[in-house]
């Protein structure tokens, strides 16, 4: 799944696209893309920014 900055996508449902597909890492123009979510997003897969990759983490219960 790529996301650019022309696509327009909340990220519960960037979260649930990929959780569903098992993707194993998202690619995004840049953090900002997904603000505070982006935590919430490396539950589901890793993330891949220019200034590099943020891994996927275990939920926390």
């Amino acid at each position: 799944m790529t996301i650019d900055d022309s696509t327009f996508m909340p990220i519960t449902c960037v979260i649930t696209a990929a959780a569903e597909v098992g993707a194993e890492v998202v690619i995004a123009p840049d953090l900002a893309h997904f603000g505070t979510g982006y935590a919430a997003m490396t539950v589901a897969c890793a993330l891949l920014v220019p200034t590099g990759l943020i891994g996927r983490r275990p939920p926390q219960r």
